[in-house]
């Protein structure tokens, strides 16, 4: 028996899925959040989301339990971590919990991608955002084959001039050709 959750793969759909990737919750070891990954499972369900990772810093969730009660109400909870490898932040999804500990490094994530190749799915997350552990446009340059998508990140929003730090994001997606 296999140590992943077996995520199914619909063929293209015929409708638009809403998904959130990069999602924190009061497990997380890092960051203060005031509601559970339980509650995160309510809150999706409630918001007509399809898909939901919920992604602690440095180490892998998941749950059995909140798994089956997402699939109950049709949402594909999928296990991730966003790991800190050499100073950037990276979400990856689909990973065990050993290999959450081990990938410490791009060269670890090169390994686990040679590996799982498209078991797996590399988000840059906040690439852009000012403080924090961002890749920045020359880490995103240098580590473009290691990552599927770059972040569209909630924390920005147009009209904010040089602080939408999503513009930039949009830009690199477009020219490393990644879906934002």
């Amino acid at each position: 028996m296999s140590p992943f959750p077996t995520i199914s793969v619909p063929p293209a759909p015929s409708r638009w899925v809403k998904a959130d990737f990069h999602f924190h919750t009061a497990e997380d070891p890092s960051d203060p959040v005031d509601f559970s990954a339980a509650d995160a499972v309510e809150m999706a369900l409630a918001g007509g989301f399809g898909a939901l990772a919920i992604t602690l810093h440095g180490r892998r969730f998941w749950d059995e339990a909140l798994a089956a009660r997402a699939a109950a109400g049709g949402i594909q909870l999928i296990p991730g971590a966003e790991l800190r490898l050499e100073g950037a932040d990276v979400v990856v999804l689909g990973l065990s919990a050993a290999e959450a500990t081990a990938t410490r490094s791009f060269a670890d994530l090169a390994r686990l991608r040679a590996r799982r190749g498209p078991e797996i799915f590399c988000l840059a997350p906040h690439p852009f955002f000012l403080i924090g552990a961002s890749m920045g446009g020359r880490r995103l340059r240098a580590h473009a084959e290691l990552l599927d998508a770059v972040e569209w990140c909630h924390f920005h929003t147009r009209g904010l001039g040089w602080l939408d730090r999503n513009r930039p994001a949009r830009r690199a997606a477009a020219r490393l050709g990644k879906p934002f």
